[in-house]
């Protein structure tokens, strides 16, 4: 990723994993997603189009002109690599509840 380093600490790169782990095999509209990991829609923009710059998110422009992202393959290896380093468990407890449903797929 030629010296592009995410980590997951703090607030910010919390949102950032749960957003990876939601977009990995899902196209998502940036409200949709900013909705289900409780952060607002203007951060989700600006953390989507950096992620398609590095290349993390793929970009596709629907026939109504809605813009909707998907996990790349560069951002599923980036997040397989890194997994075991998430308390990604403790981070959706930490959601309000009605929004954990969205995650309870990672249960299964």
């Amino acid at each position: 990723m030629r010296g592009i380093m995410i980590s997951c600490l703090g607030k910010h790169n919390q949102i950032k994993c749960l957003c990876f782990v939601l977009l990995n095999g899902n196209w998502y509209r940036s409200h949709d997603l900013a909705f289900k990991v409780n952060t607002s829609d203007a951060s989700a923009r600006t953390s989507l189009a950096k992620w398609v710059r590095w290349q993390l998110v793929t970009l596709w422009l629907d026939q109504e002109g809605n813009r909707k992202y998907k996990l790349s393959s560069k951002g599923y290896r980036w997040l397989s690599r890194h997994w075991d380093e998430f308390p990604i468990t403790r981070w959706v407890s930490e959601l309000p509840p009605y929004k954990q449903e969205y995650f309870s797929f990672l249960n299964e």
